[in-house]
């Protein structure tokens, strides 16, 4: 199940997994002391016996007979749930690999003709199939080739296996390109470490469409593969890779712990059902995926078989030995292995992993067990297993739980360039910058003490589309700085649409003129234009990059406005910059819309429209509907309007 994300750490909404506008760094905090501050949030303050006339005893409401760390859980548990209908992990559609599933460690592998790739996940090679944009993982010899994955862009957006999010990966703070499930860790993404799931070195299923960091997220139940793989010059490489627990052989289990492993809660009036693929039992209601790939689920199996879930080796663990007791020990890596059990007949295949036993307060014994015997150690392990044993055993075991909590997750480099150039506007090429320079800085006439200063037409620099000056805010509340200043409109505030992922909605009433917020995005040349087009890549500037969505009668348009760039002896230099502004009044509650006026350049073919108003287009092209507002606000951006008599600023 994905865990709630940490303060350092890009979160989303569960129910649909997305971007959270608020990016911290990876390193992530002591996780044991965050929950002990947290469950001391919780604790009940106790009544203060007072006595005097107008003077109470505090009343303190028992209604919920429920312990401090059961409500916690209950509350983690509430804000972590699945999504009611989730995706299986799809099949590699662009990949074959020759493997039979023995215990050589060796596979020959190759790639199809491009015109042979299927969408990996509607399987259909009909229609306009998009690229990744990523390069292939784990070349020994490190030489770059692109990855052959193709998709729809519908069904990307659709594809929700492992809480994989498209329109969260492309944004400019994540990785600003279309990449498929293989360029991420598949365990870093589910904990919510969303930024350093991309970094660092990660190897790939040669089955399926999941990645892991090789090092430190090696799945428990995983066989290491080395891949001969042949590409198109004929020169075979030699690659690694692995087989996840996915494609594991399934057996049914009798014997299951006596606790739900998603609340944790022991409630012995609730039955609990019982997973026929693993160890795991859980309350009916704790569940919450009804159905995979559109298909109802079968009451017998628990949300981690459902979603696939991996655990990391050397995390703590509870195994089931002999059909008999849970035992606590941790998964280890195969290398590991004593020599002894080197020539078991589940030695390093898949679904099985090797365990090194926590027996007298010591990690030493080893044993090889099916990773459905597995579960992670939870805090209900102590009481509910420790019973009879000793108190050393117990402190031992407390350790090996307190250690995997206090141990903080790898820590990858993570670069936040594109973070901070998301802040404004920037040039894709120095051929695009062309500064305009003004014999002196435009200074206007508003009055200082105005409230709503340099904020109508009346201002000579709003109706010429000029931005304020510094020295304009310094002598009163100008509100004509809003793209200098990185001003986002307050009335604002993202929400998720029926059909069209999130868009941008008002949460009071926005005035004609109002300005909104900055278009900040990449300024480019025809040529990158034209380019991108060919490669169909505004698909991904245009469909994710903005939560502002298109519509064919919208009430905002992007205008073009000068900002002071900078103050030299020949004059002062201006920059364009576009800012979105309201054509009309806007009311709450309604979603603002501009119109993306997409033109279909070399044959790429125009997104459908989903704005659903009558006379719509049906495409993100341009539309002739509400134009005269528009027009009227565009014909005065394009003409060289004479400019008042104003004030002269001293630079």
């Amino acid at each position: 199940m994905p865990v709630p994300a940490n303060i350092f750490e890009t979160g989303g909404n569960e129910n649909l997994p997305t971007i959270d506008f608020t990016f911290k760094s990876d390193d992530s905090p002591n996780k044991l002391l965050e929950i002990k501050k947290r469950r001391s949030a919780l604790k009940p303050t106790q009544p203060k016996a007072t006595s005097g006339v107008g003077h109470e005893l505090v009343k303190v409401d028992n209604r919920d007979a429920r312990s401090p760390e059961e409500i916690l859980r209950a509350r983690e548990i509430e804000a972590v749930k699945w999504p009611r209908e989730i995706m299986s992990h799809a099949k590699r559609k662009h990949f074959i690999c020759d493997y039979d599933f023995s215990k050589t460690i060796f596979a020959d592998a190759k790639f199809p003709p491009d015109s042979e790739i299927h969408c990996f996940v509607c399987n259909r090679i009909d229609g306009d199939l998009l690229n990744c944009r990523g390069m292939f993982s784990g070349i020994v010899n490190k030489k770059k080739t692109r990855c052959r994955t193709k998709f729809h862009l519908n069904c990307l957006m659709k594809y929700n296996a492992s809480d994989y999010n498209a329109q969260y990966i492309v944004q400019a703070e994540c990785q600003n390109e279309l990449l498929c499930p293989l360029h991420f860790c598949d365990i870093c993404y589910l904990d919510r470490r969303k930024q350093s799931a991309f970094s660092g070195y990660l190897v790939e299923c040669a089955f399926c469409m999941r990645a892991f960091h090789q090092k430190d997220c090696s799945p428990m139940g995983c066989k290491d593969l080395e891949v001969r793989l042949q590409l198109e010059d004929g020169v075979k490489y030699l690659t690694e890779m692995i087989v996840c627990p996915s494609h594991r052989q399934k057996t049914r289990v009798t014997q299951h712990l006596t606790v739900c492993c998603d609340c944790e809660i022991e409630d012995k009036k609730e039955e609990l059902s019982k997973c026929k693929s693993c160890v795991r039992s859980f309350h009916p209601k704790c569940r919450t995926v009804k159905s995979v790939n559109n298909r109802p689920v079968a009451i017998d199996v628990c949300e981690f078989c459902l979603t696939g879930e991996c655990v990391r080796l050397r995390t703590p663990i509870m195994v089931r030995w002999r059909a008999k007791e849970f035992y606590p020990g941790r998964a280890r890596e195969w290398h590991s292995t004593p020599i002894r059990l080197r020539k078991h007949k589940y030695y390093d295949i898949v679904g099985y992993c090797l365990v090194e036993w926590l027996i007298d307060g010591k990690l030493s014994q080893f044993s090889i067990a099916s990773i459905a015997d597995c579960v992670p150690m939870f805090e209900k392990s102590l009481k509910l297993y420790g019973k009879n044993q000793s108190e050393n055993q117990l402190n031992a075991w407390r350790a090996l739980l307190d250690d995997e909590m206090l141990t903080p997750p790898r820590v990858f480099p993570v670069l936040k360039e594109v973070k901070r150039k998301l802040d404004t506007a920037r040039y894709f090429s120095k051929d695009c910058e062309k500064a305009i320079c003004e014999p002196e800085v435009n200074m206007c006439n508003c009055a200082e003490n105005d409230e709503n200063r340099c904020s109508t037409e009346d201002c000579a620099n709003v109706r010429t589309f000029f931005e304020c000056p510094p020295e304009c805010a310094k002598n009163g509340n100008c509100r004509n700085r809003g793209i200098s200043d990185r001003v986002v409109n307050p009335k604002i505030e993202r929400r998720a649409t029926t059909n069209k992922g999130f868009g941008l909605f008002a949460t009071d009433s926005i005035k004609k003129g109002e300005f909104i917020v900055e278009y900040a995005g990449e300024i480019i040349n025809k040529q990158e234009l034209e380019r991108r087009s060919a490669m169909i890549g505004n698909a991904r500037d245009n469909e994710a990059n903005l939560y502002i969505n298109h519509s064919c009668r919208p009430n905002c348009t992007p205008i073009k406005k000068l900002i002071l760039l900078k103050l030299r002896n020949d004059g002062a230099y201006y920059d364009h910059r576009i800012a979105i502004v309201a054509i009309e009044d806007i009311e709450k509650d309604e979603e603002l819309t501009f119109s993306y006026q997409m033109e279909n350049m070399l044959n790429s073919a125009i997104p459908e429209c989903k704005c659903g108003v009558e006379n719509c287009s049906g495409f993100l092209s341009k539309s002739s509907i509400n134009d005269d507002s528009k027009k009227s606000m565009k014909r005065k951006a394009s003409l060289e309007l004479k400019r008042p008599a104003a004030k002269k600023s001293k630079h």
